[in-house]
């Protein structure tokens, strides 16, 4: 980052995040992006280490917010700020952003914050990188749902599987790495690549037709997005409500 390093620590299942240096409109996109690689890894909380940064505007300090407004819908983990120093605590405690990324004077404070994290039930399985890899996506989705007796969701997720499979498998050179979680009443589909470019909503084919593989994601879904992973990669994921009575047929009790 310009004017910035960032150093990431793990301490249990926590990540600590240490910026040093400024945060101005050059380093807002790296650190923002930063926090939700670390989030994608899902710790029990990312933990940001506020008393080595410099904030060039208060305006700056939305990065946190936007950070963890985009890891609320997933991967759920929350983000926290510590500041040890008493008057940068006071400072960042009375800005607009602390009402939603709350301040801590240690980590011990923030740790005991973040609370005991949601259960959380998680299948993966890596495709090979082929055409035949979205019957095997529908065939992982399908016995999955009926091991955590959420059946009714085997079609949509059967679907946004296949469209996020095939996106991976149409755009990249990588192996697709689905991934299932199952909490509080939410079904994620999940699909890990090495490319860092982002999935986008249209896209135009080789033969100049407009692909609606994104778009059926996000008719299925409750949310829908494309985070970048540590690795350099990215994941595209979309977030299903397992709320049976979506799936009743007319008149149905």
């Amino acid at each position: 980052m310009d004017g910035m390093q960032v150093y990431l620590t793990h301490e249990a299942d926590v990540t600590l995040v240490r910026p040093i240096g400024t945060l101005d409109v050059h380093s807002f996109p790296e650190l923002r992006d930063t926090l939700l690689k670390c989030a994608v890894e899902q710790p029990t909380a990312v933990i940001v280490l506020m008393d080595g940064l410099q904030v060039d505007q208060n305006q700056l300090y939305s990065v946190f917010v936007q950070a963890w407004m985009r890891a609320a819908d997933w991967p759920g983990v929350p983000i926290l700020l510590v500041a040890r120093d008493r008057a940068l605590y006071h400072r960042v405690s009375a800005l607009p952003a602390a009402r939603f990324v709350p301040v801590h004077t240690s980590v011990r404070k923030a740790v005991k914050a973040a609370g005991v994290p949601p259960r959380r039930r998680r299948a993966e399985t890596t495709l090979p990188p082929m055409n035949g890899s979205s019957p095997l996506a529908r065939q992982f989705v399908a016995k999955t749902c009926g091991e955590w007796d959420v059946r009714w969701m085997t079609y949509d997720a059967a679907s946004v599987a296949t469209e996020l499979v095939e996106n991976t498998l149409q755009h990249t050179d990588s192996e697709p790495v689905l991934r299932l979680e199952l909490r509080k009443h939410l079904l994620t589909v999940a699909v890990s690549d090495e490319s860092p470019r982002p999935a986008v909503l249209t896209e135009r084919r080789a033969d100049g037709r407009l692909s609606l593989g994104l778009l059926v994601v996000a008719q299925c879904a409750r949310v829908w997005g494309c985070t970048p992973t540590l690795s350099g990669g990215k994941v595209t994921w979309a977030v299903l409500p397992t709320d049976a009575r979506r799936y009743e047929l007319p008149g149905e009790l």
